[in-house]
């Protein structure tokens, strides 16, 4: 019985002095440890935020389309050949010929959170638009099916003004319409 209380007492001792002596190394071991438990903690963060940028990456690429869409609404430029292309398309489906159409640009400068006269708050940031003149030949009918087509366009149109005349007094009477309207774009 006294040899083993002995032998753990030795042993005991040992282990003691082995840590007296080793103390530095021991509290290496133990800052090694902090150290890991640090850089796990860091490497979950990382696979967190790396897990979060794949779930915007795929919710991006699933709302691409719809992206896509509110760049036909106004777009990066002006897109003259498309606008035409538009207007033209827009005449024909309502019955109208197209005659002429003529553009200038036009550049607005809108401050963030400007104030209008009926005191609503109007947000807008820096835009261009093109105005454009359409002279259109055909009945009033067409013409206000070219209208409904106009307001229902995916592209941001903005009609000015229209003006018209009678082109000839027959059975179906064709008149002469000019309308200016905007097509805005970034």
């Amino acid at each position: 019985m006294t040899k083993n209380i002995i032998i753990i007492v030795l042993i005991l001792s040992f282990i003691g002095v082995v840590v007296l002596l080793d103390i530095p190394r021991v509290q290496g071991i133990f800052d090694l440890k902090n150290q890991i438990k640090e850089q796990q903690k860091l490497l979950e963060e990382k696979q967190n935020l790396i897990s979060i940028v794949e779930k915007l990456r795929d919710t991006y690429e699933s709302n691409k389309e719809t992206l896509n869409k509110l760049e036909y609404i106004i777009p990066g430029n002006q897109e003259v050949s498309n606008l035409i292309v538009q207007v033209e398309a827009i005449a024909v489906k309502g019955g109208l010929i197209l005659k002429e159409i003529n553009f200038a640009t036009e550049e607005k400068s809108n401050t963030k959170n400007q104030e209008t006269g009926s005191g609503e708050k109007q947000i807008a940031g820096d835009y261009k638009s093109l105005t454009v003149d359409a002279n259109l030949t055909g009945d009033y009918a067409a013409f206000e099916k070219f209208l409904t087509t106009v307001e229902e366009n995916i592209r941001l149109i903005d009609i000015e003004s229209i003006t018209f005349a009678i082109e000839s007094e027959t059975e179906t009477s064709l008149f002469n319409f000019n309308v200016i309207f905007k097509a805005y774009y970034r």
